[in-house]
């Protein structure tokens, strides 16, 4: 994954269909055949950091749930989004940011959060835009 493409998709500069293209094969699994998966990520770094506003990630929730991203892309990118990029950036001191770095670590490890369900999309989606957290127990039963 280039991390300018989804740079360029947030600012609106590209069609979803250039960020779904590049997002495959940035995960690969290394583990053994027989054994627990070990997950290596290809990114292309960016140059220039990238302000990470709430409304970025609602975009990439709102394509995932209008079916032009993979629940599987939308999950890589979070991923990267949560613990391996330096590109883009939040303050995680205002609530906003509190909200997106939640929301980013949710997202990116569904195994251990919540399944990437429509309904759990949508109610991640208004929590990040709104404070709002309706998601429950219920949510996490797969």
């Amino acid at each position: 994954m280039q991390e300018l493409i989804l740079c360029r998709y947030l600012k609106r500069e590209v069609p979803v269909t250039a960020l779904a293209t590049d997002v495959i094969g940035t995960r690969v699994n290394t583990g053994p055949a027989a054994g627990p998966a070990f997950y290596q990520y290809r990114v292309t770094r960016m140059a220039e950091p990238f302000d990470l506003l709430p409304e970025h990630v609602a975009r990439l929730i709102d394509a995932t749930v209008d079916g032009e991203l993979l629940v599987e892309h939308l999950e890589v990118i979070c991923d990267v989004l949560d613990g391996g990029t330096d590109s883009f950036q939040w303050d995680s001191d205002l609530p906003e940011g509190q909200r997106i770095a939640s929301v980013v670590s949710w997202l990116g490890t569904p195994e251990i959060n919540y399944p990437l369900t429509i309904p759990v999309l949508k109610k991640v989606r208004e929590f990040l835009l709104t404070g709002n957290n309706t998601l429950t127990a219920a949510d996490t039963k797969r």
